[in-house]
């Protein structure tokens, strides 16, 4: 069978159980309408009549405290049913009164309105559940078909519960049956609808439960028809109390799951809807199953009437049908819109039909035959408008509803003019996130764009809500899970699947932060080719529109072409990055340059100058005066010499070590460290690791020759060290030098 057949036999499979549904409640609120009243009450338990009503056939007759022995024969516990009785009627009630036997008649009337009233409360209340189930089962997106399904399924069931429980005491025998099966049901479909509402579970624990509270439930039924039948012999009174210990059960596990779920999670949006479904639960069952159910099961007498604690389930549709509008499971602004866009064109092309019918038929009234064409050629200017006026009624709705309209041509063209007008990388993500949110009237759009150190960070406007309880933007570091989960997968993906992909996995509190968000819905990765230049996270569309194909096609177009201009973007500022280093590194080169200039100036001019200046003198005085310890002058003049050309020579080695040319890295380093040795009184250690012998480029041993340098340096001016250890390991790859 084709999976779609199926669906829709499903589909109507529900409306069917909803039209049974309404006509079962018509016939209680009949059976209910016409069932005859005696106009005093009783204690089931005692016969003690603790009520009559003035107006009622039984004042003068029944008085207060008198004890109801029988009524017909029946006991006081089924007596008010009167079984096989009209208005109009007669009954022979025996009673106890002053210790005394007395038989009293009284004729029963057509019930009240005040009593009719009273007993349609029940069936007042399924009505609720039942237009709340159909509103939610017409108007669901298709997103949340399981969760809107299960409500309706319990909606449905507590209508059947509430009006089999309102007839079972004065109808045919199968309605009782009926509520005994309704009381199996019904506590099951409440665990499975809130394990998806009005958040999903995630817990193991209660996904197992949910089958066997299913199973569990089928038995029960199974039972309950065994029983019904002879099939087998059960006490009746003990699967009585089954059944309401069996529902208590159930509804206790709903408030678990509440409670789980209350704890989980941490959008203070999906906290409330948590919290007003737990309240509105409470309201409505806790005085139902502590004075009625409970100690009807038990003493099968409750302390309060149902009438009186059928009263709080009023509060389960209030709670819940403003939660589910919240959860978005019914598209109610939608289809207020499109009805009103329709609405509109009927009133537009009727009165356009009859305006021009009217003028025509001014014009044609002599020529009855040219009318059938006149008629056709209406019909046809009325189906050429309706398609183009439908469009622009639509528009205009759509405006006055949301302040906006888009469509597939529109958004496509707006947001691509939009991003081709700017190229800095900050504002395309702000361009993108703003464009995309107004031309599909989103709530928000942001965009997580990496940043320098590939880490995550928030462009854009996010969620308001989250973000009036952050204290600051959360940033995701670059090996974070979620930065890792989108660079592997890069289909877009809903909230809920991130979480449950990462729920397993330890995250930080940015990446607890953002998924923490119920607002958001689709989460868009943008890839070029193997590179992810952002993640954009967009909000639900404004009036709770679901995204349909179209709506795809218009993101995968748009993040398409967005994605390249963001990976341009990225790249002329890394370019931009590039040439500001290059241009610091040119100017750190010149700066290091002109240094080296004023060292090699400042040591001509401090030491050789001066030794020449030195050195002019003495050989002046040595032409001047010859004779004058000659030989004695001209050593010492020799030794001058000899330091100036060793200063010399220093001064060329710190330029350019001519050992770094001719022998290599090693050797150079090893010579000048043998001066530093022979300078100062210092314990030097030297050791290479790896190949002597390995071919240094030259810029890098000349930069390691000057980074040595520069070391020795400060290690000679600043350093009292007495042992001086260099390690030089050079591997194929890569070279070390430790000072």
């Amino acid at each position: 069978m084709n999976p779609r057949n199926l669906h829709r036999w499903s589909e109507a499979h529900l409306y069917v159980l909803a039209v049974s549904t309404l006509l079962f409640s018509l016939w209680v609120s009949g059976r209910l309408a016409v069932h005859p009243e005696i106009g005093a009450s009783w204690s089931l338990v005692t016969g003690i009549v603790d009520q009559i009503s003035p107006d009622g056939p039984a004042y003068g007759r029944l008085l207060l405290n008198d004890q109801i022995v029988s009524v017909d024969g029946f006991p006081p516990q089924y007596a008010f049913l009167f079984p096989a009785k009209h208005p109009g009627d007669w009954v022979r009630i025996i009673l106890i009164r002053q210790r005394e036997n007395q038989t009293v008649p009284v004729r029963l009337v057509q019930p009240s309105l005040l009593v009719f009233l009273l007993r349609l409360e029940p069936i007042l209340i399924a009505a609720l559940f039942w237009g709340l189930g159909i509103v939610v089962l017409v108007l669901r997106p298709t997103e949340q078909v399981r969760p809107a399904t299960l409500f309706f399924l319990f909606c449905q069931i507590g209508t059947l519960a509430l009006g089999s429980g309102a007839v079972s005491s004065i109808g045919p025998l199968w309605t009782n049956q009926l509520f005994d099966l309704m009381l199996w049901w019904l506590g099951p479909l409440a665990v499975d609808l809130h394990y998806h509402f009005p958040v999903p579970m995630a817990s193991q624990v209660f996904h197992r439960v949910v089958p066997v509270t299913y199973g569990l439930a089928t038995f029960g039924s199974l039972l309950d028809l065994a029983v019904a039948t002879s099939v087998l012999h059960v006490d009746s009174t003990g699967l009585y109390a089954v059944r309401r210990l069996w529902l208590i059960i159930n509804l206790l596990m709903v408030v678990l799951l509440l409670a789980h779920a209350f704890r989980r999670v941490t959008s203070p949006e999906e906290r409330y809807q948590v919290g007003l479904v737990t309240l509105g639960g409470g309201v409505a069952f806790m005085p139902l199953l502590l004075f009625s159910v409970l100690p009807d099961a038990l003493l099968h007498q409750p302390l309060i009437p149902y009438e009186v604690s059928f009263l709080f389930l009023l509060s389960i549709p209030l709670a819940y049908g403003y939660a589910i509008q919240r959860y978005r499971l019914i598209r109610l602004n939608r289809y207020i819109s499109r009805s009103a866009a329709s609405l509109m064109v009927l009133g537009v092309l009727g009165s356009f039909y009859l305006l021009l019918y009217a003028l025509l038929n001014r014009a044609i009234s002599s020529n009855q035959p040219a009318r059938p064409a006149i008629d056709l050629l209406v019909a046809l200017v009325m189906a050429a408008a309706f398609g183009p006026l439908h469009h622009r009624c639509r528009i205009f709705i759509d405006r006055l509803f949301y302040g906006g309209w888009y469509d597939y041509r529109s958004a496509v063209q707006g947001v691509s003019q939009a991003l081709d007008q700017v190229t800095e990388s900050a504002a395309l993500a702000q361009t993108l996130s703003d464009g995309l949110q107004k031309a599909m009237q989103l709530e928000f759009a942001y965009l997580l764009k990496p940043d320098f150190r590939g880490g995550l960070t928030i462009n854009g406007q996010p969620c308001p809500i989250c973000l009036a309880h952050w204290r600051q933007p959360p940033v995701i570091d670059a090996d974070a899970p979620l930065a890792r989960y989108f660079r592997d997968n890069r289909l877009p993906v809903e909230t809920t699947a991130i979480r449950q992909a990462l729920g397993h996995l330890p995250l930080s509190m940015g990446e607890k932060q953002i998924l923490a968000c119920g607002h958001s819905r689709l989460w868009f990765p943008l890839v070029v080719g193997e590179r992810l230049v952002g993640v954009l996270i967009l909000g639900p569309k404004r009036g709770g529109d679901a995204f349909d194909p179209d709506d795809l096609e218009i993101l995968e177009v748009v993040i398409r072409q967005a994605a390249i201009v963001l990976l341009n973007g990225q790249l002329m500022t890394d370019l931009q990055a590039q040439l500001l280093e290059g241009d610091r590194l040119h100017r750190q080169a010149v700066r290091v340059r002109e240094e080296e200039r004023k060292r090699v100036a400042r040591e001509l001019h401090d030491q050789i100058i001066q030794a020449l200046v030195g050195l002019n003198y003495g050989l002046a005085e040595i032409r001047t005066h010859p004779a004058r310890d000659s030989s004695v002058r001209a050593a010492s003049l020799q030794s001058d010499v000899r330091r100036i050309l060793n200063d010399v020579r220093r001064i060329c080695t710190d330029l350019r070590p001519p050992t770094l040319d001719s022998l290599g890295l090693v050797s150079a380093v090893r010579s000048r460290l043998r001066a530093v040795e022979a300078e100062r009184p210092l314990e030097v250690a030297f050791a290479v690791e790896g190949d002597p012998e390995q071919n240094v480029p030259e810029d890098i041993a000349l930069c390691l020759f000057r980074v040595l340098q520069e070391a020795l340096t400060n290690v000679q001016r600043h350093s009292e060290a007495r042992r001086l250890s260099v390690r030089l390991r050079l591997a194929p790859e890569s070279v070390q030098l430790l000072v």
